[in-house]
């Protein structure tokens, strides 16, 4: 995803996981399905892993998780800016992709 959209200073999605982890401690949400919904293998032994989980109780176990609070949703959005290109831009890209045609 960084290489395809050349994002750069962005942290790997895993400290989403560490966030979790942190916030989750403060709940009386089942250690087991924790490790479930985070993608772990459960630390409790194999045992802990026979079964399946079913959604009603993932859901009611979510349901301990405190909401994140995000004020920019509650705003309408922003209206999109269309950024113009200068006539040196617009040679320049023209330029560019003849180059890259009589290259290929």
């Amino acid at each position: 995803m960084r290489d395809t959209l050349k994002i750069t200073g962005v942290q790997p999605n895993h400290g989403w996981r560490h966030l979790w982890r942190e916030i989750v401690r403060g709940t009386k949400m089942k250690p087991e399905l924790c490790d479930y919904m985070c993608g772990h293998e459960s630390k409790s032994g194999t045992g802990a892993r026979y079964g399946k989980r079913k959604v009603p109780v993932l859901a009611k176990e979510l349901a301990l998780f405190p909401r994140f609070k995000v004020p920019a949703l509650n705003r309408p959005p922003a209206p999109l800016k269309r950024t113009r290109r200068s006539p040196q831009q617009i040679a320049a890209d023209k330029a560019e992709r003849a180059a890259r045609r009589t290259a290929a």
